[in-house]
């Protein structure tokens, strides 16, 4: 493993064959010094070995750098903030330092599988230089003590034809989600005053520059605890969605369908949270500006009547 400074990394910025590595893996960490191992291992063991992987704690206060000096491997580089800024913040820090031609994000409680960076490079090299990011299925899993139970396995279909045009804005960095680097220099880098939704937000900009491509088949283990994550839904996670629609209002307004889809998820959000007049608020907006869509009209009929709704998995107005 390699410890660098604020200059960059090594003199010459290369790797052992004097060149760059095809892929930057960013994993942030903050305090996982139980987790944070197995994630850094199953990058460690990439059948596509040219690559970095760059670990940013953020200002850990256990022992997560013992375990990340622990793994001697020269791909590695473990770079350590002085305080606590956040997931944003992290990630930024990583693409900064980057030198990889894609930067791939893994969170540091997820597994890769072996193949992700050889099959994610497959993908984009089947595409042109118009596809920006990609992201893989994914197989998650409840953590129980020594017990795995498998929640869900999310895959796309192979045939690019039978993918929804806004499927993106389901997605997230959980997903193996792969960037060309060159595409932060158009979009700009994570949003650091964003302290949840930042993987929306991020997407709702690339999406509106670049194409996307999937990797086929499932390359990504995501792992749900016990512990509190950043992907509980709470009164402040569905305030912070919403501050996510308004910071790209811009973007949105120029894409109906993508200013419906997120406003539904937001709706949505606000049921399941139980607060009904905000959730029913969003909808009436959503039918002020689409009246005619009757879709939005059976949903607010169906969530006033008190049927349950769930945020996660597609929303129903994906093809509006």
């Amino acid at each position: 493993m390699t410890s660098i400074n604020e200059k960059g990394i090594n003199e010459n910025g290369t790797n052992e064959k004097g060149r760059s590595p095809i892929f930057s893996i960013i994993m942030p960490t903050h305090n996982r010094a139980h987790l944070v191992g197995r994630a850094i291992q199953s990058v460690l063991n990439q059948t596509l070995t040219d690559f970095e992987l760059i670990v940013v704690d953020d200002a850990s206060s256990d022992e997560t750098a013992t375990i990340a000096e622990s793994f001697a491997d020269e791909r590695m580089i473990y770079l350590r903030q002085s305080s606590n800024q956040g997931v944003s913040a992290a990630r930024n820090r990583g693409i900064l330092q980057a030198r990889g031609r894609f930067i791939t994000f893994l969170d540091d409680d997820d597994e890769s599988y072996p193949d992700l960076l050889a099959e994610t490079l497959r993908a984009f090299e089947a595409e042109s230089d118009a596809v920006g990011f990609a992201w893989s299925g994914i197989r998650r899993v409840q953590q129980a003590q020594d017990e795995q139970l498998l929640l869900r396995e999310r895959r796309w279909s192979s045939e690019r034809n039978r993918w929804p045009s806004l499927v993106y804005l389901g997605v997230g960095t959980g997903y193996g989600l792969t960037v060309r680097r060159s595409c932060f220099d158009v979009v700009g880098l994570f949003d650091e005053d964003i302290r949840s939704n930042v993987d929306t937000d991020i997407l709702i900009r690339l999406g509106s520059k670049f194409d996307f491509t999937i990797v086929p088949g499932v390359h990504v283990t995501v792992y749900r605890h016990h512990l509190d994550q950043l992907t509980d839904l709470t009164p402040q996670r569905a305030s912070a969605f919403e501050r996510v629609i308004r910071k790209n209002a811009d973007i949105l307004e120029k894409n109906l369908r993508a200013w419906t889809r997120l406003h539904l998820k937001l709706a949505m959000m606000y049921y399941q949270i139980g607060d009904k007049p905000k959730g029913r608020m969003i909808l009436l907006k959503m039918l002020h500006k689409r009246p005619a869509r009757l879709s939005i009209w059976k949903y607010l009929l169906r969530q006033e009547l008190g049927r349950a709704v769930t945020v996660e998995g597609e929303p129903s107005l994906e093809d509006d």
